[in-house]
């Protein structure tokens, strides 16, 4: 597969600053664009922290998966060294989904009892972590070792790119991560009501916005997200690999054995 257009994916709104300071290794510099009275704007330089929590939120089918992948395509284009990519739960033959740049640092996990392997430097992908996590598990062994490296992955300089829907699924210890970034994408509004308090208000101001820019179309608001920390609509550029039935439903490449591990954890 070739690679994208490093140009397209630079973009003043792709990845929103926030994600860009997390996605990038650490001390890696970045641009990024300030605006000044009149109208005026500015362009930065910064410097990327490299480590973190990047949530993605959003209803089943919305283009979470797209928006998780699309975010590592471009984190490993743009890094002055390609950061190790860590596929959590995936199967080892979704990897080769994957285009050859991405696949030449990817390695896949098991589950959260292998998260001591985590390659320093690395970024995770935890898709769909109620699989993974579901929080009405009463903090099973599992979700409790989850709480902890979500603690220390910053040590190990891992960002770790978690997708939900809905943040009342995720329960393990997000709000101890001091450097964070939150993408809204289409939300069932009627699952509002059991959010939690802490994030209800947010989701639904994001939510305002994404359809009042999309004419309240979920399909017309795939291509965009809307980041809490940033207070920012973006749209992003998703290349025709990531588009595939397969990227966004890595699960159903699971083998029958797979599967029962996955049910039985």
């Amino acid at each position: 597969m070739s690679e994208p257009d490093p140009d397209v994916w630079m973009q003043a709104d792709w990845p929103v600053e926030r994600a860009r300071h997390l996605l990038l290794p650490r001390g890696a510099p970045y641009t990024c664009e300030t605006y000044q009275g009149g109208g005026k704007r500015a362009h930065t330089t910064k410097k990327a922290f490299g480590a973190g929590q990047i949530l993605l939120l959003g209803t089943s089918g919305s283009g979470k998966s797209t928006l998780a992948n699309s975010l590592l395509a471009w984190a490993t284009i743009h890094s002055p060294v390609p950061r190790p990519l860590c596929f959590l739960g995936m199967p080892e033959e979704w990897l080769k989904c994957l285009p050859d740049y991405m696949q030449k640092v990817a390695y896949t996990l098991k589950g959260l009892d292998e998260l001591h392997k985590v390659k320093r430097g690395s970024i995770v992908l935890i898709d769909d972590s109620g699989i993974h996590a579901a929080a009405r598990r009463a903090m099973s062994g599992g979700n409790v070792m989850f709480s902890k490296y979500a603690q220390i992955a910053r040590h190990q300089d891992v960002t770790m790119v978690v997708t939900a829907q809905a943040f009342r699924i995720i329960d393990f210890a997000a709000d101890a991560v001091t450097e964070g970034c939150t993408l809204i994408k289409w939300y069932d509004m009627g699952a509002l009501k059991h959010e939690r308090p802490e994030i209800r208000s947010k989701v639904e101001m994001a939510q305002q916005i994404l359809r009042d820019h999309t004419g309240n179309s979920s399909e017309a608001c795939r291509p965009f997200y809307y980041c809490i920390e940033d207070k920012q609509l973006a749209k992003f550029p998703a290349p025709d690999w990531v588009l595939a039935d397969d990227i966004g439903r890595p699960f159903g490449l699971l083998t029958e054995e797979r599967m029962k591990e996955v049910l039985g954890s």
